[in-house]
This record gives C-alpha cells, structure tokens and sequence, in this order.
C-alpha cells in the first residue's frame, strides 16, 4: 500500500522572468540639495525624517559632508541667519559641534561669518560660541602636530574672538563672565588645560581694557592648582617614584627614559600645575622678546613694563594675601629679573610699603617681611648692594620702632608676637639675611665696618627679645656667625629662652605660640619642566668655611636637604634640629622707585 507524502516535490520554475526584491531605501540629501530657507520656514510645523529641517540637521552632523558643500552649506545659512531664532537653535548647535580644526581654513572662515552674524543679530548666541571655541583650543588637535596648518587655523580662531570683541562692545565682559563659569575643573588634562591657558594668554595682547582681569582669572586658577599640591607632598611621590624605579631597574635595566616621561611630576596636580605654569613663562618671554638663553638685548621695556604692573596688581589682590603658596609666586621672580635694577626694586619698594604701612593687616606686612628676604636670598641678579641698602633700611626701622616704645614708657621685657608680630618679622629677616650674604658683605670695601654699624647687638638684647620669636634654625644659625664676627655674643639670650620655653605634654618644645608663623616663599622650586626657567636665577644656600663647628651637624646635610627642610613648620619635631637653609634677603634701594626707571 502506497502512500502520498503531505510534502510536494519543488518542480521547475513556471516562469523564467527575473524576481525583483522590494528592498527599504533612504536617499542622504547632500549639502547642496538643501534648501535651507525653507526648512527655517518648517522648523516649527514639521518633525519628519525628510523634512528639509531634519534634512540640514543630518548633513551637518555627517562627517561625510566634505569642506567645499560645507562651506557652501554655511553660506547659506548665514544669509538666513536673520530665520534663526531661539526655538530652532539646533542648527547652530550643530554648527557649533563642526570640529574646526579637522576641516580646512575656509571652513572656519565661513564658520566665522556666521558666528559673527549670529552674535550681532541674536546676543543671546555669544556664550554658546565662546564655549565652543574654548573647548576647540582645549582640543586634541590643539596640541598635535599631525593637523593640517594648525597654527593658521588656529589664528583664525583669534581673528574671530577679535571680530567679536569689536563687533560688540560688551563681549569681552561677557567673555570673562562665562571664562569664568566653565572654566575647567583643575583636575582636568593638563595637556588641555595648558593649551587654553596657552590661549587665553595670547588674547590679553587684544582686550586691553580687559587685559587684567584675564591675566588675574587665569592666575587665581593655577593658584588653586598650587594650593593643592604642598611641596612635601611632591617631594614625596618624587622620592617614591624613585624608589619604585631603582626596585625594577634589574628588570628594566634596557628601557629607555623619553624626554617627555623625565620632565613629567608623579604627583597628578603638580604634573597639571607645571604644565600650565610654562604657558606663563612662554608667554613672558615671547610677550617681552627675551630671546632663548635669557637675551634681554632686544627687550620690549615698554611691554614688560605693563606686564610688571599687571602681575604686581595680582600679586597685590590673590597672591600675597594666600598663605604658603609654592610656585605661583615664581611668574614675578622671572619677571624681576628682566630688568633688577628697575623691577626688582620695585617689587622690593612696593613689599617694603606694605611693612611700613600701620593700616595694612598684621599678618600682610609679616608676609611681606618674608617675601622681602626670600627674594634677595634667591635671586642671584639681586646686587650685593641692594642687600647692603636692605639691611641698613631695615635696621633702622627696627631701631625706631624699639625706641618709640621706649619713648612711650615701655622698659620691661615683653613678648608679644600678637602686638608685635611687623617687629618680629623684620628682625628675623635680617638675621636671616645677614647669615645668608654675610660672607659678600664681610669680604667687600669696609664690610666689617658696616656690619657693626647695622647694631644688631641693640636689637638681640632689646626688651622685646626677637631671638626668642625667631624660628629656631634660623637664630641658631644667626648667633654662630655673629659670634664669628664678634658683633654680638648671642647665647646667653637663647639659653635663657630656652630656659622659660614651656614642653608639652610629649616633652618637645612647644614654639607655636611663642615662634613666627613664618614660611620662605621662593624656597626651592620643585617643578621639573618650569624648573628650567628659574634655575639660571636662582641661589642655592652655602655654607661659608668661617661658620662654627658647632655647626658641623649641618654641615653633614646635603644642600638640597637644607633647602626642603626650610619649608618644615616650626612646630615640626625636626625642625629645629634638622633644618636650615636661606632664602631669604630683604633687599630694595631706598633711593628707588619703579618710576625712576620708567
């Protein structure tokens, strides 16, 4: 019995014509099929995929577009600029989001066009463009040298800040405002955060009138990079990353450093800090044609001039003010040491203004007491005789602030750093001054005549007792090399100081409430790639051969040692019997003025 099969058999094909698939297909308008007036007349009546509207949206976003259409494409929406109204802004969204600096110049010419008509028709548009340049310059591409004329494209950029600033007179207030308010988080790349600070520097050149605020913002942001990464905390990555390297130097023994890796920080923010820092340094030195090797025979004097005052002004309002900052304060030791006889002065006449002046806060006029001998300490283009002049000026105001106490009636001992902290802080930057260039001093015409004419004896043995204020490293070091040159036997008073010192609980000796808040700002800089730039300027400390033996413990300490432990806070348990190391020397010319040398 047969069975049929449910299954049939597949016979041949009863037609021979070919089988058509019917097959979903989307047409991509190109930049030249649309029209761009009309889908500004449909923004608001239509949301369909092929609506000229979502046509120009798509041909804008597409990376396919090429630089001719889009230039063309541009163009035309900048003649129907005037249709662009807030309701349909996501044009000039799209617009904005163009990477610039992948497409060729004129794109960017015409993208300037437009931005330009957009900002004077509708005002409101300037803060989305500004965003979007500052993130252009914060780009990638900013910085690698594989873009096509970067450096072209990228002045074409400022040419359109510049447009813009002259277009409408209130942007370059605007543009501060929204710096401010989008400025990058200090924890962002350090590559991209130089890069806009490297910007924002070359845009002070024109926005005069607004020139000091930017240079301040910009400065305020580093200096919060600044305050987040103490110098202790660098030190100690550096020397854990060192260690590190030595534990694998067996197994890498052939790997090779590059130059980039040797100049990069281990610790994160002084990586970022010192990479923003060195757009300052460029800036200085392009800004004021200082010529590579510190060339001062074709400096812009009327240029640095203006950039002096500036960085003076911020030092004046964030700087000064802000306790214990490390690197920051270096922009204006580079600065000074483009003209010393002049800037250096003057910095130094404008901190000693503010020692002198009773209406300015205690704690400002101690802070410029120690600016003023940090600064001649460290700076080696500052002259023997500037310290000389510095010495003697601050001599005698400590000898008449002694004797107008006298004068009112004051005879016993008192120890008042509260009431008396201005005294104390300029007596101990002459001690420490004193210990740091007695050497120059004592080997020039009359040197030992001078020292004793400065009557250091008067101040050690006054009844305010400054030794016993005095950070301890900084007196010990100061009574060995006065008792050298016999001008005052110092000892008897820090025995006695010593005596009357209350312990703590633990036995150390408590010297924070009898001892200086005091910290040398322009102690060794830290920072390897704007390390470059101070070096050549600056001092290290060296102990003479006629220093005591007693002494001879710190002889032993290597001399960057010295210069770290100067950074130790006084209430430190090291402190007093590790550190020592100057930087400091009050310094400036009573005669001069930064006028005088205009």
């Amino acid at each position: 019995m047969s069975t049929t099969s449910i299954l049939k058999k597949r016979g041949p094909p009863t037609s021979t014509a070919p089988v058509v698939e019917n097959r979903v297909g989307f047409k991509i308008p190109t930049a030249d099929n649309i029209d761009v007036q009309a889908a500004f007349a449909e923004a608001n009546k239509s949301n369909v995929m092929d609506s000229n509207y979502r046509q120009l949206i798509n041909v804008l976003k597409s990376p396919d577009t090429d630089d001719e259409a889009l230039v063309r494409l541009l163009k035309r929406i900048k003649n129907s600029a005037p249709q662009i109204e807030r309701h349909n802004d996501e044009v000039l969204d799209c617009v904005l989001k163009i990477n610039l600096l992948k497409r060729s110049v004129h794109v960017i010419d015409a993208f300037s066009q437009l931005a330009c008509d957009m900002v004077f028709i509708h005002p409101a548009f300037l803060r989305s463009i500004v965003v979007a340049l500052l993130g252009t310059f914060m780009s990638p591409e900013a910085t690698s040298k594989d873009v096509p004329e970067r450096e072209e494209k990228l002045e074409r950029l400022h040419a359109l800040f510049r447009l813009l600033f002259k277009l409408v007179p209130t942007a370059p207030t605007r543009f501060i405002e929204i710096l401010a308010e989008v400025f990058p988080y200090m924890k962002r790349d350090g590559i991209q955060q130089a890069s806009l600070v490297g910007h924002l520097l070359r845009m002070t050149s024109y926005i005069p009138d607004h020139r000091l605020e930017l240079l301040q913002l910009i400065t305020h942001k580093a200096l919060q990079i600044d305050l987040h990464c103490p110098k202790d905390e660098i030190s100690g990555a550096e020397l854990e990353d060192e260690d590190d390297a030595m534990e694998g130097d067996d197994i890498f023994e052939m790997e090779k450093v590059s130059g980039t890796d040797s100049e990069r920080m281990q610790h994160p923010l002084a990586d970022i800090l010192d990479q923003v820092l060195n757009q300052f340094y460029l800036h200085f030195q392009k800004h004021c044609n200082v010529k590579d090797g510190g060339d001062m025979s074709k400096l812009d004097w009327e240029k640095t001039k203006v950039l002096f005052k500036d960085f003076l002004t911020i030092f004046d309002k964030i700087v000064l003010p802000t306790h214990k900052c490390c690197h920051v304060q270096f922009l204006l030791f580079y600065l000074c040491s483009f003209r010393p006889a002049a800037l250096g002065v003057a910095f130094l006449d404008y901190l000693w203004k503010k020692v002198q002046n009773p209406a300015t806060s205690c704690i400002v006029r101690q802070a410029s007491a120690f600016y003023i001998g940090s600064f001649l300490a460290r700076a080696k283009y500052v002259p023997i005789s500037t310290v000389c002049d510095s010495l003697s000026l601050m001599c005698q105001w400590a000898h008449g602030y002694v004797a107008s106490l006298n004068d009112s009636g004051f005879c016993q001992p008192q120890h008042d750093i509260q009431r008396h902290g201005t005294f104390y802080a300029v007596c101990q930057t002459v001690f420490y001054v004193f210990a740091f260039h007695h050497k120059a001093i004592a080997d020039g015409a009359k040197g030992l005549q001078y020292l004793r004419e400065l009557n250091l004896e008067a101040l050690v043995m006054c009844p305010l007792n400054p030794l016993k204020a005095c950070l301890p490293a900084v007196v010990k070091q100061f009574a060995s090399i006065a008792r050298h040159y016999q001008l005052v036997y110092c000892y008897s008073v820090i025995e006695r100081n010593q005596r009357l010192a209350l312990p703590t609980a633990g036995g150390d000796t408590l010297y924070g409430d009898v001892v200086l808040d005091a910290f040398f700002p322009f102690d060794p800089y830290v920072l390897k790639r704007t390390g470059k730039w101070i070096e050549p300027l600056y001092r290290k400390f060296e102990k003479s051969d006629d220093d005591d033996d007693d002494d001879a413990d710190l002889d032993d300490e290597p001399e960057d040692d010295e210069d770290e432990l100067m950074c130790k806070s006084p209430k430190s348990p090291s402190y007093v019997t590790e550190m020592f190391s100057y930087g400091a020397s009050p310094g400036f010319k009573r005669s001069l003025s930064f006028n005088h040398h205009r």
